[in-house]
């Protein structure tokens, strides 16, 4: 499919999706949008939030009712009934990391309220935590909560607050910086601040007047890149380095971002997405190239817009529209490809498939994977490449996230060189006690009858002990037994060897022979 026509088929499912306009740039990559599934609740939703692994999507009703769908089909993966007390309505949800709380915050008669669900306990902490109005979890599991002129940390797993936060104006909002593990709060008035989570101690203030605005509307953590993007309405936004002191990334801070509303969003690694100032709708840009990329002009306000890695999801009255975007197509499964004959001493590196959700596949380096070995005096295994150590059998696992994939390893003795043996016809439906007599046309020396010169090994390459049985009462022998010491196994192959055997008169043997022999 050309471009132009990847454009046009853009422009169509999400406008069946959103029953908008939407306008793409002539000159920027449109991404590959593709339509997942529509939810439908029975009530209105207002919030939606994704987790962090993208695996579940979490939507709340008015009321405060929560309900969990699996992201990649849309199937419901269980609800949560909010605390019901009247007169209530939801503001907010949120979801930690590991998905083990939710922090629910509803607008009661008498003000806000956040409560705490434990998903282990499967239940709702019996009294709310506070009066908060803006919630969010810290990578560790700590839950930042704000209400007036104060911010507080809670430690939900010992149920105590650990940082208290005081500041000279109401709070309007603030975001979490995960990286630096910090929070920078917004006001009206005087700017922004950025405090340490732990200690609470100052790292970073700046006024509107240090901006060249007015006021600062909001802000919001891009984690991968390590930006705090401010906005304020009627201003184009602006890109701060949290790593290099908060300084402003002029690079980053173009003149070709339209002027900007309050609410502003992440996408991914690549794009910033906000509500244009004076617009209803929603404009996505590419951060570095400050290309748009997508622009939503729905005629209404879309609610509860959310952007996950690689999915999007977007609610308006009972639905809510999830949307896979360029690079949502998943891994579902992995294949070790088959492994060669491995001897002792030798190394390799596996071929890795990786299979997408769409059927499409690719290979990928060993070292992106965890590797599980059995048996590690067999098999040794550093950074996806393998070193054979000992002749035997193990498994090894290979782990990508929660995707895994097994094989079994076989590790072969050092094989004698096969072109200096003569082969001779196989035998096959052989017992596996069975003995064999070699025999020779002359009376053969004792001294050369050892177990380097006459030997049987298994399909492994390892020597299979055995009995040595041969006449010498006359000083010499044309024939030789041999015994397992040990039955063989049943419907595996063998091979006895015969090389360097001298006679009694000093002749040596005029050529090695080797015979394979398949147990019964």
């Amino acid at each position: 499919m050309n471009n132009l026509h990847s454009k046009f088929f853009l422009l169509f499912i999400i406008s069946v999706l959103f029953s908008g306009e939407f306008y793409a740039s002539a000159d920027a990559k449109v991404p590959q949008a593709t339509k997942l599934f529509d939810i439908e609740n029975m009530g209105e939703i207002k919030d939606v939030e994704i987790s962090k692994s993208g695996s579940t999507i979490y939507t709340g009703d008015e009321l405060g009712n929560i309900r969990k769908w699996d992201s990649q089909s849309g199937g419901e993966l269980g609800s949560i009934s909010a605390p019901a007390f009247g007169n209530q309505s939801l503001i907010s949800i949120s979801v930690s990391d590991d998905e083990e709380w939710i922090a629910l915050t509803l607008e009661e008669t008498v003000g806000y309220s956040t409560y705490i669900w434990n998903a282990s306990e499967e239940a709702f902490w019996e009294d709310s935590l506070g009066e908060y109005s803006e919630v969010e979890f810290t990578e560790e599991g700590y839950l930042i909560a704000s209400e007036g002129k104060v911010i507080e940390v809670f430690d939900l797993d010992q149920g105590n607050i650990i940082t208290e936060m005081r500041f000279a104006e109401d709070i309007k909002s603030f975001s979490y910086l995960e990286k630096s593990n910090e929070v920078a709060v917004v006001h009206e008035t005087i700017g922004f601040t950025v405090r340490d989570l732990t200690s609470g101690a100052v790292v970073e203030q700046q006024t509107p007047e240090d901006l060249g605005w007015e006021t600062v509307g909001g802000a919001v953590y891009s984690g991968d890149e390590d930006y705090l993007i401010l906005s304020s309405p009627g201003q184009r936004p602006k890109f701060l380095d949290v790593a290099n002191d908060y300084s402003l990334d002029l690079d980053m801070t173009g003149a070709s971002y339209p002027t900007t509303g309050s609410r502003i969003y992440t996408y991914g690694k690549n794009y910033v997405i906000y509500e244009p100032y004076g617009e209803e709708g929603y404009h996505m840009y590419n951060m570095y190239t400050q290309e748009p990329v997508l622009q939503i002009n729905a005629g209404y306000q879309l609610l509860n817009f959310k952007a996950g890695e690689d999915i999007v999801a977007g609610s308006l009255g009972n639905s809510t529209y999830v949307y896979g975007m360029e690079n949502h197509n998943p891994i579902v499964d992995i294949e070790i490809e088959s492994w060669p004959k491995l001897e002792v001493s030798s190394d390799y590196t596996p071929n890795i498939k990786v299979i997408y959700q769409n059927g499409d596949s690719e290979y990928i380096n060993s070292k992106d994977l965890v590797w599980d070995v059995v048996n590690g005096s067999i098999l040794s295994e550093e950074s996806g490449d393998f070193f054979a150590k000992e002749p035997g059998e193990t498994k090894v696992k290979a782990s990508l996230g929660d995707i895994e994939s097994t094989k079994t390893v076989q590790i072969h003795a050092d094989q004698p060189d096969l072109d200096n043996f003569e082969p001779l016809a196989a035998k096959e439906g052989v017992s596996p006690g069975k003995s064999w007599t070699v025999k020779f046309n002359e009376e053969v020396s004792y001294d050369t009858i050892k177990e380097e010169n006459v030997f049987v090994t298994n399909e492994l390459g390892e020597v299979q002990p055995q009995l040595y049985i041969i006449d010498r009462t006359n000083g010499g022998s044309a024939e030789l037994k041999l015994l397992p010491v040990s039955k063989y196994t049943t419907e595996e192959t063998y091979t006895l060897w015969v090389k360097n055997v001298h006679s009694i008169k000093g002749d040596k043997l005029s050529e090695n022979v080797r015979m394979d022999f398949e147990i019964k």
